[in-house]
């Protein structure tokens, strides 16, 4: 018998316990001198760092989520991605790097999966072969399995952010400066609507979380997602996630009907986790009819990529709605775009902060950068990404509401600083 047979059937054996017998009999304690046991009897050629670390996989496999569990309890690991039984990639700092975990093979990886899809009362097989959740209330999970993935199984999972819980993390973090950090408190508290735009782990969640810590616990947020991952602090929220339709295509439930539904729910804000799709019409319907201080996720390259996204998607309603009504919208219904990039060293930047300010003569959506931060190249030293924020000089028009509320906010930061 071989190690990866030996650990086979002990993880066969000690799961069918496991799931007879108490818990109060399988803790991880008695278990792993058991295992020990074993090890010893199968006269295999182990060193005693070899055995202990056979016997600590067995029970991550028991107890846990196998390889998978040693890079999820590290905290310095923000997301873990699986392509097959022999490669899983960790981002660390931003960086991603090769993990010296591995499964046995597929179909020890298939076994831990499955458990995770378990675990978030889910299914996946050949017929519904991709997934997207989250696990505990903690990791989101998307997977997939053959026939879509065609070299095995694949697996991401998305850690939340434990080092960064406020607004100072993010500054000491170098992500945006003191003067941005004025510019976006003022905004929320003069209830602007905030389009959040960056590409795939920039941060955009991570910082509408911590800027919605500066939302009154007076106000009833309603939160619309795809799957619930956005955290808030304040008491009264209302939490819709929308859901896939079934084997038989029916039951799917959108995010544009749970937008719709959100108006009837009297929200002071409504909060999209992501905008996608056709929502993006009623997303602009609720900007234009009295409902302040919403904010939005939106995957897009730059602030201008926002405005023509929200046109594209806006289109996919099927209404047949001419381009400069929905640009007009846009123009008086969207107030601040804040653009967040990823750079190659994993640091994030806010790069742009942007203002909608109405439509240029062509009848395009007209913007003006209020921040932005200007990269200057790469420490031939440290290999750390350098560059600099600075103000646009342009005192924003929003600024006349910041002054019409008493918010005290002084016309220097906006002015320019190398």
């Amino acid at each position: 018998m071989n190690l990866i047979e030996l650990k086979s059937n002990l993880r066969s054996q000690y799961l069918k316990r496991r799931s007879i017998e108490s818990q109060a009999n399988l803790n991880r304690e008695t278990i792993g001198r058991e295992i020990k046991r074993e090890l010893k009897r199968s006269r295999l050629p182990f060193t005693d760092p070899q055995m202990e670390a056979v016997k600590e996989d067995l029970l991550d496999d028991i107890f846990g989520f196998g390889p998978l569990q040693r890079v999820l309890n590290d905290p310095d690991v923000s997301e873990i991605m699986v392509n097959g039984p022999f490669s899983i990639f960790v981002e660390i700092n931003g960086v991603q790097r090769e993990s010296t975990q591995a499964f046995d093979n597929e179909q020890h990886l298939m076994e831990i999966l499955n458990r995770l899809v378990r675990r978030a009362n889910q299914r996946l097989d050949e017929s519904s072969p991709t997934i997207d959740c989250v696990i505990d209330g903690i990791y989101r999970l998307n997977a997939a399995i053959p026939p879509i993935a065609v070299n095995g199984p694949l697996i991401t999972v998305r850690k939340p952010r434990s080092d960064i819980q406020q607004i100072e993390d993010l500054l000491k973090r170098g992500s945006l400066s003191q003067s941005m950090y004025q510019f976006l408190w003022a905004c929320i508290q003069a209830r602007l609507n905030i389009v959040f735009s960056g590409g795939t782990g920039t941060g955009k969640t991570t910082l509408l979380e911590v800027l919605s810590e500066y939302i009154s616990d007076q106000e009833r947020l309603v939160i619309i997602e795809d799957v619930p991952e956005l955290k808030v602090r304040q008491p009264n929220v209302a939490r819709l996630c929308s859901r896939p339709p079934n084997l038989e295509g029916k039951g799917e439930i959108t995010l544009r009907s749970l937008f719709i539904n959100s108006l009837r729910m009297r929200p002071t804000r409504i909060i999209m986790g992501e905008i996608r799709g056709p929502e993006a019409f009623e997303y602009l319907q609720s900007l234009n009819s009295g409902h302040e201080g919403s904010l939005a996720v939106l995957h897009a390259a730059s602030p201008k990529e926002v405005a023509l996204r929200i046109e594209n998607l806006t289109r996919m309603s099927g209404l047949n709605i001419p381009a400069d009504v929905i640009r007009h919208q846009i123009a008086s219904g969207l107030d601040i775009i804040v653009q967040i990039d990823r750079y190659p060293d994993g640091s994030r930047k806010l790069t742009q902060i942007t203002e909608v300010i109405g439509l240029d003569e062509d009848g395009n959506v007209e913007l003006q950068d209020i921040f932005s931060f200007e990269f200057t190249g790469v420490d031939p030293i440290t290999q750390q990404c350098m560059g600099h924020f600075s103000g646009s000089g342009i005192t924003p028009m929003a600024h006349r509401k910041f002054a019409q509320l008493g918010l005290e906010l002084s016309e220097e930061i906006y002015q320019v600083k190398m």
